[in-house]
């Protein structure tokens, strides 16, 4: 996006948007203002006003500031990184604009009535915004500064992200990383065992880099088609570790993964248990007899939750390689099948008919397709795990269409100073 050249818009906010943007209207059209806060009159610069039903716009003047504004409390996000969005907030405010966020996308998305109780919840060793992140991918600029990218571009910021706990900064810090090529992806982690991890993929074998925070995500059956490749093809295993070991442990529960550095966990330290437990608890609601589905399963901590149950057959559909193979050896002795296979009707028809289902889709949701297909399945109990609150919406929404009813509903905040979300959603077959 660039400047238009065009003067600053006098812009008054009403909310915050899906993405982290400020609402605004100005002359009849909607303007969004990153970097204000609702509640606030701000001078806006417009960045990109090429369409008609909207502009997209940033902050140059505070006229009159929110009371929940404050100086930004991540060094790197001050600098100009993408990595704490929200950090001029406080973290309760940011909350309660998830909270209108996640109910307005269920509302307008979903066509549902939202329990008027929801709210986002801080999740355990996260509620200040700072020191909840276990894992995190860092670039290599090409003057050898480490760090995240900057907001909507791939400069490399080279700044402390408030995020990292203090033992990955103390590890980052404290390690020689001369000699490590410009282009590269630095894999940093801090494991339930205590150990921080460092390790480095070199350009030729880096995934690609994730879109920056704020800019739209690409929706549809591609995308989730995309996503499900991506998992299966992207190498989990680092080129050279410069710190601990190539494999971290998590917990969760009684339960212990080994797991490459590169491979997916949770990025929260409390998010993977938080999740586990809420679904044990619906699941115990009492536990329907029959098999369970546990569809985008990875390493199956969804699967501990269901036999903490009480189901007595777990079937864990997913792709990515290194992830089933640490399932399997967290279950070898459990009665939890694994399937090497994406998550599509033509897969759910080879699965015994369940008597439970847990979705935890990637970015862009379960979509239309697989949904029907696991409603046609007419399991009791359906469980959504979504991390993205309009595919989320659209999920849930057509389970209820197609009869189910909409139980119970939690929301997360397990990614504190940003504008994402998680959010779980309980479906009982009418």
């Amino acid at each position: 996006m660039t400047d238009t050249g065009a003067p600053p818009l006098r812009c008054e906010v009403t909310a915050l948007a899906h993405g982290g943007a400020g609402v605004a209207r100005v002359d009849g059209r909607v303007v969004f203002v990153s970097g204000a806060l609702p509640g606030e009159t701000v001078l806006a610069e417009v960045t990109d006003g090429s369409r008609p039903a909207f502009w997209r716009a940033r902050v140059v003047d505070v006229l009159e500031p929110s009371p929940d504004r404050t100086p930004v409390s991540c060094p790197a996000a001050a600098a100009g990184a993408g990595c704490c969005d929200l950090a001029y907030a406080t973290p309760a405010a940011i909350r309660r604009a998830k909270t209108t966020i996640l109910t307005d996308a269920l509302s307008r998305i979903g066509r549902l009535d939202p329990p008027a109780e929801v709210g986002i919840e801080p999740i355990d060793g996260g509620g200040s915004g700072h020191g909840w992140r276990i894992r995190a991918r860092l670039g290599v600029g090409a003057d050898g500064a480490v760090g995240f990218r900057a907001a909507h571009g791939e400069r490399i910021v080279d700044g402390r992200c408030a995020a990292l706990t203090a033992e990955m900064t103390a590890a980052l810090a404290a390690t020689d990383l001369a000699g490590v090529d410009p282009g590269s992806e630095l894999l940093a982690v801090h494991d339930d065992a205590g150990a921080v991890h460092l390790a480095v993929r070199s350009p030729g074998s880096a995934r690609p880099a994730p879109r920056a925070r704020g800019r739209r995500q690409t929706r549809g059956k591609g995308a989730r088609a995309s996503a499900q490749r991506h998992r299966s093809l992207r190498p989990s295993a680092p080129d050279r570790v410069l710190a601990g070991a190539p494999v971290a442990r998590y917990r969760v529960g009684a339960r212990e993964w080994e797991l490459p550095v590169g491979a997916f966990w949770q990025a929260h330290r409390g998010a993977a248990g938080t999740y586990a437990e809420v679904a044990r608890e619906w699941l115990s609601r009492p536990m329907p007899p029959g098999p369970v589905w546990d569809l985008y399963g990875g390493a199956g901590v969804f699967a501990g939750s269901a036999l903490d149950a009480g189901a007595g057959e777990v079937h864990v559909v997913d792709t990515e390689p290194d992830a089933l193979s640490a399932a399997r050896a967290v279950y070898s002795d459990g009665p939890v099948q694994l399937v090497r296979a994406a998550v599509s009707p033509a897969a759910l028809a080879d699965l015994p008919a369940p008597a439970a289902v847990i979705l935890d889709p990637p970015r862009s949701g379960a979509g239309a397709a697989v949904m029907d297909a696991v409603c046609a399945a007419a399991p009791t109990v359906i469980v959504h795990v979504g991390c993205d609150p309009a595919s989320f919406a659209r999920d849930v929404g057509r389970a209820v269409a197609a009869g189910y009813r909409l139980a119970d509903l939690r929301g997360f905040d397990a990614f504190p100073l940003t504008h994402h979300l998680e959010a779980m959603a309980l479906l009982i077959r009418s």
